[in-house]
This record gives structure tokens, C-alpha cells and sequence, in this order.
């Protein structure tokens, strides 16, 4: 027993537990009905279990073998929404009865990638063209969800890179580079604010004493980026424009985009202290309150548990990411400490995102809370990143 991570292991057996009841409780609405949500997501936990001790099992220089070999394979499934799929939006694959979401599973793919990348002798964390080489194999899936299109999950898929890259010590210019653009396109869209922001970023270069042929390269990138960025925000979709709109003000569009924030906000703030008890949430039964089930599970809970009740859900995740953390550092194989990186980064963005979500500080976005959120795809990947977590966690002494 010595082997397992026992508050790992009871932590993610509590947050599935939490995930089968409220599943239950989101979905006793009329818009849901009939209701077999409950019994769609118990399948996907078993699938889900049975991966999970599979991934334990195996011994995890298995998925740097074939670490590429699986990268490929999420990176075909990916493109078959792409392919075969009709409408706007292409994010699901229909095989044999059961549907999935690719990009759930791209996610450990990239993670798996990355980790046999950066963890191979002859990376030079401190030379670009392999900072390149590691971006490459990063954009491949990031730009198949851009198309989706799932901005979302590309920027969870952002959030693995950047958290694997910061693990593996990679010089801070790099990551600048990788960083400052966002920044470029948060400040795009006044003249005036990209101009301070140009100006704060080559005060702060010169500060540091950068040199100054990364300076100009900096600067370029970021001036090309912020050029780009009102060209890019034209090509968004209507409905996505108004989503990042009515996040800054909801407002502005009560009865439309900005209904989900506010309903989320109304479900949180009256489940008071205890809440008003399982399967009592009002927002929810008079369908308020949309997507209860998936984005908005947590407010549910708020409502129905209360301040304690979501208090300790966040306890929960705190312990998951800090386990994990403490599994991954303690791990003397550069493979397994960067895998576990990896999925450090992955449920730490996605727990915050959804909270964000829920609470109105984060736009709203198709991001399911791990392990509680409806969503056999988002379960079973979440259930086999805990596998190999146990599985670094075993095997924590092998170079």
C-alpha cells in the first residue's frame, strides 16, 4: 500500500462520487428529460476505472515508447470531426453507438509528446530552434481546435505547453516569447493601450538588460501579433464575439449571452451558507440557469451545498494539484517528472477556468469541471491522468 498515493487516490474517489451525484441532481430538469445522463456517465466512469488501473499497471516508460505513436493517433482522431462531420461546429466522433470528444483525448496526447520531447538528453532548454521543434508539435492540435472551433480548449492546450515549458527550466526569453502575445492581444484593441503595453514591455527589456537582437525580435513579434489580432477578432464567429462581450458586460445582453453569467451568479449567491439542500436548486428546476450539467455544475452545487458544500469541492482540488505536484517533483525520471507536469497544468487550468467560469471572472466556455462535470470524454481522460499519477508515484525511484 506503501506503492499508492492513499490522499490521491481518496480524493479523486471523492470527486467522482460528487460527479455521480450531482449528475443526478443537474439533470432532474424538464429540458433533460427523459433522463438517462446518470446512466451514460456511470459507463464512462467504469471505462474510465478500468483505463485508469491499466495506466497504473503498465510501467510508464511504455508511453514514452510510444509516446509519438500516441500524439499521432489523437492527432487523427482530432481531424475526423474535421473530415466527416457536418455543421459549424465539429467537436464530436460517432463510433458504434458512442460518441467522444478528440480534443479531450489530444489533450494527454500532447502531454505524452511533449514529455518524451523535453525530457530527450539532446533538448537544449536554452536553444530556440528546440523551443521550435517542442511549439511545432504544440500547434499541430492547437490549431485542429482553433477550427473546430474550441478556443478554449486550445488555450488548455497553451496552458500544458507553457506549465511543461516553465517545469523543464526553458530560458525566460522564450517564454516571453510565448507569453507577451497574449498580452499584445488582450491591449490590441485600443491604439492607445497596446501603445503603453509596447512601451512598459521594452522598458521592462531594457531593465533586465536584455539583449538587444531579442529585444527587436520581441518586439516584432509582438507588433505582428498586435496588428493581427482586430483582423482575428473580424473572423470570429458572431456568437463568439458576443460570449467574450457579455463576460465584460453582462448587461449589455441580459436576455442573451450574458443569461448564463448572470443566472450563475443568482444560483451562488443564494445557496447562503448550508444551501437549500440536493435537488432543491430552484435556478435549476426552472431552468434558469443553462448547461447545469456540464459548464455550470458548480454553481449547482453552491446552490444546493451552499458556501461549505463548494468550499470543500475546492478543498478537493486543492489537494488533487497539490498531490500531484509533490508526486511529480519527488520523481527521480525526467520522463515522469514531466508528464506529471503536464497534467499538473492540465487539471489546474481547467479547475479554473470552470470556477472562473461559474463565478463570472472568466468567460464563459465550454469547460467541463474534472471528474464532476457530465462528460465521458473529459472523465475517462481525467481518470487516466490519475492513473499515471499513481503510476509515477510507484515508480518514483526509476531513472
Amino acid at each position: 500500500m506503501r506503492e499508492i498515493d492513499i490522499p490521491l487516490l481518496f480524493t479523486t474517489a471523492g470527486l467522482v462520487l460528487l460527479g455521480l451525484l450531482m449528475v443526478n441532481s443537474s439533470t432532474q430538469v424538464e429540458y433533460l428529460q427523459p433522463n438517462t445522463f446518470p446512466q451514460r456517465h456511470f459507463f464512462a466512469l467504469t471505462v474510465g476505472v478500468i483505463l485508469l488501473v491499466l495506466s497504473y499497471i503498465m510501467h510508464f516508460k511504455t508511453f514514452w515508447a510510444f509516446g509519438y505513436i500516441i500524439y499521432f493517433l489523437t492527432v487523427v482522431l482530432l481531424a475526423m470531426p474535421l473530415l466527416f462531420s457536418s455543421g459549424s461546429i465539429k467537436r464530436w466522433v460517432s463510433f458504434g453507438g458512442i460518441s467522444f470528444q478528440p480534443s479531450e483525448f489530444a489533450k494527454l496526447g500532447l502531454i505524452i509528446a511533449l514529455a518524451n520531447l523535453l525530457s530527450n538528453i539532446k533538448f537544449n532548454p536554452q536553444k530556440l530552434s528546440a523551443i521550435c521543434f517542442a511549439f511545432l508539435v504544440f500547434l499541430i492540435p492547437f490549431a485542429l481546435t482553433i477550427v473546430e472551433p474550441d478556443l478554449t480548449t486550445a488555450f488548455i492546450l497553451y496552458c500544458i505547453l507553457m506549465g511543461m515549458l516553465l517545469w523543464r527550466n526553458v530560458r525566460t526569453l522564450y517564454i516571453l516569447l510565448l507569453v507577451t502575445p497574449l498580452l499584445s492581444i488582450a491591449t490590441a484593441f485600443h491604439p492607445v493601450s497596446w501603445i503603453v503595453f509596447i512601451i512598459l514591455l521594452l522598458t521592462c527589456l531594457v531593465l533586465f538588460r536584455i539583449k538587444f537582437p531579442e529585444i527587436l525580435c520581441l518586439f516584432s513579434v509582438n507588433s505582428v501579433i498586435g496588428i493581427l489580432t482586430p483582423v482575428f477578432w473580424g473572423s470570429l464567429k458572431g456568437y463568439q464575439q458576443k460570449r467574450l462581450l457579455s463576460f465584460i458586460n453582462p448587461g449589455s445582453d441580459p436576455k442573451g449571452f450574458g443569461w448564463s453569467i448572470i443566472q450563475s451568479k443568482i444560483a451562488i449567491g443564494s445557496g447562503g451558507l448550508f444551501g437549500k439542500g440536493l435537488f432543491q436548486g430552484t435556478q435549476k428546476k426552472l431552468s434558469f440557469l443553462p448547461g447545469v450539467h456540464t459548464d455550470f455544475i458548480y454553481s449547482v452545487i453552491c446552490e444546493e451545498m451552499g458556501f461549505i458544500g463548494s468550499t470543500v469541492v475546492i478543498g478537493l482540488f486543492f489537494i488533487l494539484i497539490y498531490r500531484a505536484i509533490v508526486i511529480t517533483k519527488n520523481t527521480k525520471n525526467n520522463f515522469a517528472s514531466l508528464l506529471g507536469s503536464g497534467i499538473v497544468s492540465l487539471f489546474l487550468s481547467q479547475t479554473l477556468i470552470n470556477l472562473g467560469m461559474a463565478l463570472g471572472i472568466l468567460p464563459v466556455a465550454g469547460v467541463p469541471l474534472p471528474f464532476i462535470s457530465y462528460g465521458g470524454s473529459s472523465l475517462v481522460v481525467s481518470l487516466i491522468s490519475v492513473g499515471l499519477l499513481l503510476n509515477i508515484k510507484r515508480r518514483r525511484l526509476f531513472y
